[in-house]
């Protein structure tokens, strides 16, 4: 695992061979080969180990946390879902369980369970900033613009140089109506960015709203 943290992966996979030869079937040896050959961009050959190393543990939380990763990544997300369903069954005080969850669901369009399950992750882990950019993606494609807005705010704290949450929160502002928050937003956006495109955009469709006489002024 060293070796792989450290930018080797190819290294590993040679040492974890070794490993195996001695050790047929050890768990973590699996989990850490499976690791290197994704580094390697060798996807499926890092499932194989992952199944390998479910026939030995099947309960294994890291086993579980990585084919959820890996199958995602290979756009799997209903083979996904099982195994996070299945980690957050194991550990249910896990907080990558519950965003791995909530990242399966929304890639199969559950979107009001995935809310669910990204709120539980950052009641466990508060702070994360992908966490809560997916909360108000899913809360959005639910309807639920209030939580939209609420996560994508917390998102814009947690990295108020990242433009595309400070616009969106600026778009979600004005199609509630609060136009004197979205004004507000904008102009400090202006103080720092001058007239970027997507800036101005967003204080296009402020003026916009204004003129149909949409919200607070």
């Amino acid at each position: 695992a060293d070796l792989i943290e450290a930018g080797y992966p190819a290294r590993a996979e040679g040492l974890l061979h070794k490993v195996l030869l001695s050790k047929p079937g050890d768990k973590d040896a699996l989990n850490n080969l499976a690791l290197a050959l994704k580094n390697l961009s060798r996807p499926e050959e890092a499932l194989t180990q992952l199944r390998e190393a479910l026939k030995t543990d099947p309960d294994y939380f890291p086993t579980l946390v990585n084919i959820t990763d890996l199958l995602l990544t290979l756009n799997r997300p209903e083979e996904a879902l099982t195994y996070a369903q299945k980690s957050v069954e194991i550990d249910g005080e896990n907080a990558l369980a519950h965003r791995q969850l909530g990242m399966s669901l929304i890639r199969v369009r559950n979107f009001p369970a995935a809310l669910i399950s990204f709120e539980n992750s950052l009641s466990l882990q508060p702070g994360i900033f992908a966490c809560h950019a997916a909360a108000s993606e899913a809360a959005l494609a639910s309807g639920n613009l209030e939580a939209a807005t609420n996560h994508l705010s917390e998102a814009s704290k947690l990295r108020p140089n990242f433009l595309p949450a400070q616009v969106n929160l600026v778009h979600l502002l004005i199609r509630q109506g609060q136009l004197d928050e979205a004004d507000r937003r904008l102009k400090d956006l202006f103080d720092r960015l001058g007239d970027h495109p997507e800036v101005v955009k967003a204080y296009d469709a402020l003026l916009r709203a204004r003129s149909s006489g949409g919200g607070n002024r």
